[in-house]
């Protein structure tokens, strides 16, 4: 006989469930993008029997609940928003039975830590799937930002006064050690790479990734003939006799341009740039100069709106709790050897000392990139944490744990 006084409530495994303190709540619908925000304990009462592990997201609830105010409209909301659904009751029937996803790691990590000399195994070089060579640092152009611009993107550097630059021992070594590993890009950088001696062998020994191969470069240099992608470098004030004249060498089809943007300004004037030339592949690289913060504020800085106004999968969600996706897979080697999973880190090692195995091995343990997430202050205290983008080197060079208008800090 049918109990036509009770019923199902359900909440869907595509659900995504923020919780801060006791009161506040996010429930996020990952295939639509469809949220509520809750701070109601009757409600949160209902979304943790609903997490319970023996109720398998499914909760029997009287009829009489959906008259309530508070519950009643929940509950109707959720239901339109593909949060929840009902289904009525029926005795010999079996509960409907929710199997929510579980968050899980290939690998203990924690447990690797307490091991010592604990190695993952070579299949450890699966993870590595870029990597940078600043190949030397010489350049006779003073750039202003040629000391920490590298520190916020992609950029050229002199690093330090001494000069330096990477072997042919060192390249052939590079490249050996890369050939397992599942690489689909390689940036080479400097310096300024005309000055490179080495080039020629570079692109020999490297040959196998001619294709992925981007060589960056600033736009005031004697651009090299090169395979694979060029990433032309810009800054402002644009000397244009120059950028006419690199622009007469390269080819178009095969070049990338990366305007180094610090105010709203600088994007007018690179848009006329890019519109005159006819530039079709670009990218702003927006600078911070410690003066500039209210043009991050503006720009940069994510709101509310910002993050739920993107729809936002499950998969990367969870990929948001566990690693970095800005930062994850990538390795830089500078022209002195050391070797960084993130230049605004520690280093990791030196190629002339270290295997690239045993470097990417410390990274998975110590972590200081690759699995740098928003679990520290401010962030953990929000309920979007896992809805934001990782955290990016602005954080690094701004000093700032969040760069959104949600939290003060």
């Amino acid at each position: 006989m049918e109990n036509i006084n009770q019923f199902w409530l359900i909440i869907h495994p595509h659900v995504y469930v923020s919780r801060v303190g006791l009161l506040d709540a996010l429930l996020y619908n990952s295939q639509n993008g469809y949220y509520i925000e809750v701070n109601n304990q009757e409600i949160i009462s209902l979304i943790d029997q609903l997490h319970e592990e023996k109720n398998l997201g499914s909760i029997l609830l009287e009829n009489d609940i959906l008259n309530t105010q508070i519950i009643g409209s929940f509950i109707i909301e959720a239901k339109m928003k593909g949060i929840c659904d009902t289904v009525n009751f029926q005795f010999n029937s079996p509960r409907p039975v929710q199997l929510m996803p579980i968050l899980s790691i290939q690998k203990d990590i924690e447990k690797l830590k307490k091991q010592s000399n604990a190695i993952l195994g070579d299949g450890i070089l699966n993870y590595l799937t870029q990597i940078t060579l600043i190949v030397n640092n010489q350049c006779d152009f003073k750039f202003k930002f040629c000391s920490d611009a590298n520190k916020q993107f992609t950029y050229c550097t002199s690093m330090t006064e001494t000069v330096q630059s990477l072997k042919l021992d060192e390249l052939k070594s590079i490249a050996t050690q890369i050939s397992q590993a599942p690489i689909n890009r390689v940036n080479i950088i400097g310096g300024d790479l005309s000055k490179y001696k080495l080039m020629p062998e570079l692109f020999d020994i490297f040959k196998k990734y001619d294709d992925i191969i981007h060589l960056w470069e600033y736009y005031r240099t004697n651009i090299i003939r090169f395979k694979g992608i060029l990433d032309v470098l810009v800054d402002f004030p644009i000397e244009i006799g120059e950028f006419n004249l690199m622009m007469s060498k390269i080819k178009i089809k095969k070049t990338s341009f990366h305007f180094l943007i610090t105010s709203e300004d600088e994007v007018s004037k690179a848009e006329q740039i890019i519109d005159e030339y006819n530039i079709i592949d670009y990218q702003f690289y927006p600078y911070f100069n410690k003066k500039n913060i209210d043009f991050f504020e503006r720009n940069i800085y994510m709101s509310k709106d910002d993050i739920l106004g993107q729809h936002i999968i499950q998969r990367l969600i969870f990929c948001n709790q566990v690693l970095n996706s800005n930062r994850f897979g990538q390795l830089t080697v500078s022209c002195n050897g050391d070797v960084y999973a993130n230049v605004n880190a520690i280093k990791l090692g030196n190629i002339k000392e270290k295997k690239l195995l045993d470097i990417i091995n410390d990274e998975i343990v110590i972590n200081t990139s690759w699995r740098v997430i928003r679990d520290q202050k401010p962030c953990n205290e929000c309920l979007y944490q896992f809805l934001c983008p990782p955290p990016s080197n602005y954080e690094s060079v701004i000093g700032k744990g969040n760069l959104c208008t949600l939290i003060s800090n």
